[in-house]
């Protein structure tokens, strides 16, 4: 297919998500991290909400590595500082946010939290590592915990949804 549009696009490891016209992304500029939906047709920014400034541990892999996920007209996202939130997908507005890696002690991130936020019922689930929250579910309206269950670090990865025998269960890594 023909290239549409190309841009730089700043630091950082976060892939695409596309709902219609809009391209949803995360990136790192100098002065900052920040979620970003972008018009699909021509590249130009539509909406940015900066969440933090930028994320480079000794020089080493910077910027954002997880993929923003749409859900119901929301955005939600992950930075590697363990930060979560949610905003809204039309105006980028910030619905709420909340650090995992803090709330819940976790553990095994150590390069930087990258699993992107799986929305499954109405709630994010998130490999978080601590004590009694190996994986967390969100309130996906508020960020409030819903549950939190086991004592396993955290992996780099996404949370899975499985059904089994007619049973939803959680697979983390």
């Amino acid at each position: 297919p023909p290239v549409l549009w190309a841009r730089e696009m700043g630091r950082g490891y976060s892939a695409f998500t596309v709902v219609g016209d809009r391209v949803y992304t995360q990136s790192q500029s100098l002065l900052q991290q920040a979620v970003l939906c972008l018009d699909a047709n021509t590249g130009q920014t539509l909406w940015s909400h900066r969440y933090a400034w930028p994320y480079d541990p000794a020089g080493m892999y910077p910027g954002p590595r997880a993929t923003p996920t749409w859900r119901h007209g929301r955005v939600f996202f992950a930075g590697p500082s363990g930060l979560v939130g949610c905003v809204d997908a039309t105006t980028g507005r910030p619905l709420w946010s909340l650090n995992v890696t803090e709330t819940f002690n976790g553990r095994g991130t150590d390069f930087g939290y990258a699993c992107s936020p799986t929305v499954v019922d109405d709630k994010v689930l998130l490999p978080v590592g601590g004590k009694g929250a190996s994986v967390v579910a969100l309130d996906a309206d508020t960020g409030a915990t819903v549950w939190a269950a086991g004592d396993e670090p955290a992996s780099y990865c996404s949370v899975i949804p499985i059904k089994i025998s007619g049973r939803q269960l959680v697979v983390a890594y």
